[in-house]
């Protein structure tokens, strides 16, 4: 987005324009795609900031990020504009100090989403887990409550010291197996891991196709994105992840 289109986007969100500036305007977002695409995503982000501000004046971190903002893009309390109109005629405007802060700010907020947009996924992006919950209960509570607990605080080192000693309990609980799985990944033991992922994913459970999201974080861990890719493939239409996969596969693309 060009920078100076914004403060034209300013100056016409905040009916600053005469009505002829207006006027050409409109007409140049009705015949400029790409000007309009930025005048919307522009209001977008405007719209995000006004919010900020009448809700959030007591953010002092907010306030002071404004200002640093300001001050870096605008050396003067306020500007004054001057354009001739097609008649040769001087129209002076003055604008406030706070609609350029807006400006600022949201040139500074399209510019860290394009970054995110763009920047290369990592693991760490998509490591968040729902919280263990082990509905079956019985002989092994104790370890189960400790599973489910160590799991739930992160603390994978251990979980995967109880879940594995839940599958060699009940070897065919699939479950277990996927959370022994995930707890091996986060500590490193990818072996061991993708090969519990592999054959739950070539096994027709309920488990099938969240293993092989696991499986292809495994690889995007281990930095074998063309792996990944190909994993992510294999999630069809109708998996609870498959729009996450996709989302990725798109990154890595």
């Amino acid at each position: 987005m060009e920078e100076q289109n914004y403060i034209a986007f300013e100056e016409y969100l905040s009916e600053e324009m005469s009505t002829e500036e207006r006027l050409t305007f409109e007409a140049q977002l009705s015949t400029d795609e790409s000007l309009r695409k930025s005048f919307e995503t522009y209001k977008e982000f405007s719209s995000y900031l006004e919010h900020k501000f009448e809700h959030e004046e007591a953010t002092l971190a907010f306030k002071e990020n404004l200002k640093q903002i300001s001050e870096k893009h605008f050396s003067k309390e306020s500007v004054t504009e001057t354009e001739t109109t097609s008649e040769e005629k001087t129209i002076v405007r003055s604008f406030k100090p706070w609609q350029y802060a807006i400006a600022a700010s949201v040139m500074l907020l399209i510019g860290m989403t394009l970054f995110n947009q763009f920047s290369t996924p990592t693991f760490g992006d998509y490591n968040q887990y729902d919280a263990v919950s082990l509905t079956m209960r019985g002989e092994g509570d104790e370890l189960i409550n400790n599973a489910e607990n160590a799991f739930n605080e992160r603390n994978f080192k251990d979980a995967s010291v109880y879940f594995e000693s839940l599958t060699l309990k009940d070897s065919t609980n699939t479950e277990y197996q996927l959370y022994y799985a995930i707890s091996l990944l986060e500590t490193n033991f990818f072996e061991k891991a993708d090969a519990i992922f592999e054959t739950l994913s070539e096994e027709n459970s309920a488990f099938k196709y969240q293993a092989v999201w696991h499986h292809a974080l495994s690889k995007l861990k281990q930095e074998k994105n063309m792996e990944s890719m190909e994993l992510l493939k294999q999630i069809p239409e109708d998996a609870e992840m498959y729009k996450k996969a996709q989302k990725l596969l798109k990154k890595l693309k």
